[in-house]
């Protein structure tokens, strides 16, 4: 057993909800794109275990990645929706196979993400992601960070990430603005490669393969 910390986001909360993404709008806290990268490795190093080993994870939203209180990181808790990667496919159709899986489990990890290096912006999981089965927004229009899309498609990064980078106002340098993007295009690649993702986030995150 390990005491963990606060939630990174609000997760299945109230919008009030005391988490890390709160703290750092309202100032009390604050993340480099640097320390957000390093915090997140061991998520990161997570899912690329259970990916390795055939599984997804499914239910990763921001209330199941908590803080450690021994040094600056995160971990992720509650594996209770993890399955074999081609588990949707009965249930869903072919367009979400292990592929589909693998993605979707990197997209909402861009989300958690995205809300360090945004200064703490709090995104909405179930819209644009999606968990378990559930693959569509409240409107009942696809999730659009998770919806199918073939393997040999180009790997653009949607224009909504894009416009949250540019109105985050944080003042990246040069390097560190193509060191995001360049790891966040890993996360939304069509066929996506665990280990270029954590070697991203390694160079982010001060230079280290990890």
């Amino acid at each position: 057993m390990e005491r963990l910390g606060k939630q990174l986001g609000k997760g299945t909360g109230a919008d009030n909800k005391a988490c890390v993404l709160q703290d750092i709008r309202n100032g009390d806290m604050s993340y480099t794109a640097a320390g957000a990268a390093s915090s997140l490795m061991p998520v990161a190093h997570v899912l690329r275990r259970l990916h390795r080993d055939g599984y997804a994870f499914n239910d990763l939203h921001d209330g199941n990645i908590l803080c450690c209180l021994d040094n600056n990181s995160y971990k992720v808790i509650d594996l209770g929706s993890v399955t074999l990667t081609g588990h949707w496919v009965s249930q869903l159709g072919t367009d979400y196979d292990g592929r589909w899986s693998t993605n979707r489990d990197w997209r909402a990890f861009g989300v958690a993400f995205l809300g360090l290096v945004c200064g703490g912006r709090q995104l909405n999981l179930w819209d644009l992601v999606g968990t378990n089965a559930c693959t569509k927004m409240h409107t009942g229009a696809q999730c659009p960070w998770s919806a199918p899309v073939p393997a040999g498609d180009p790997c653009v990064l949607p224009a909504d990430v894009s416009s949250l980078l540019v109105d985050s106002g944080m003042a990246w340098t040069h390097t560190e603005r193509l060191n995001i993007v360049s790891a966040l295009v890993a996360m939304f690649a069509p066929c996506i490669n665990d280990d270029d993702i954590c070697k991203k986030l390694g160079v982010l995150a001060g230079g280290a393969d990890h």
